[in-house]
């Protein structure tokens, strides 16, 4: 029988390998060659196997998780969103994780209300509360500091004239703080030709309705 170890025990990894052989022949073999295993649970999981021939082994395991760490969502995840935030709105960030093929820590996809309660779970901040810990203003702060209506703040963001964003997915709008003099409303001359940012004119234009 001694001999018959000595000879599995060289031979095991390619009998053990070999897929006609069947998961009862491989409970057998690790009877014949462990004389028996002890588990200690502590920060991680130690293995204790003894053999037959009176050699020890010892190993290391992590603990299996439990079912909430199952189902939480992975911490790249949560950074990545945490970076996304300062950029993004919920609805934006959902579809930007999932054109990366991202899922939820249940297999799911984003969406908008499951992005807002990972931020609000982990303490992320919106996208909006981020511009507005910067500076940004609401449309009727930059109307005030103007001293123009509310649309016509709208107004000036839609045709480029002041730099303005969508911060969330209910349509706020958020002005960059304005460097230097106000612009001012000048009956007559096309705003086209007072534009500093051109790019946002249709793109604002197309997410925000406001009054002509």
């Amino acid at each position: 029988m001694r001999h018959f170890r000595q000879a599995l025990t060289s031979d095991l990894p390619r009998v053990w390998n070999d897929p006609r052989t069947s998961a009862r022949d491989r409970k057998r073999m690790l009877r014949l060659l462990i004389e028996d295993v002890t588990l200690v649970k502590n920060h991680q999981i130690q293995i204790h196997i003894r053999w037959k021939a009176g050699a020890t082994t010892s190993l290391e395991r992590p603990l299996p998780l439990g079912a909430p760490d199952l189902v939480r969502t992975p911490a790249e995840i949560v950074e990545l969103i945490r970076a996304l935030a300062t950029e993004k709105a919920d609805a934006q960030m959902a579809r930007a994780l999932n054109a990366r093929y991202l899922r939820t820590g249940r297999k799911h996809s984003f969406t908008r209300l499951i992005v807002r309660h990972i931020r609000r779970r982990y303490g992320i901040s919106s996208y909006a509360q981020h511009l507005r810990s910067q500076g940004w203003l609401t449309v009727p702060e930059i109307a005030a500091q103007m001293k123009v209506h509310t649309s016509t703040a709208k107004r000036f963001a839609c045709e480029g004239v002041l730099y303005a964003v969508r911060a969330n997915d209910s349509g706020l709008m958020l002005f960059e703080p304005v460097t230097g003099p106000l612009p001012q409303a000048q009956p007559g001359k096309r705003f086209r030709d007072r534009r500093r940012y051109p790019q946002l004119a249709s793109k604002i234009s197309n997410e925000v309705q406001y009054e002509a």
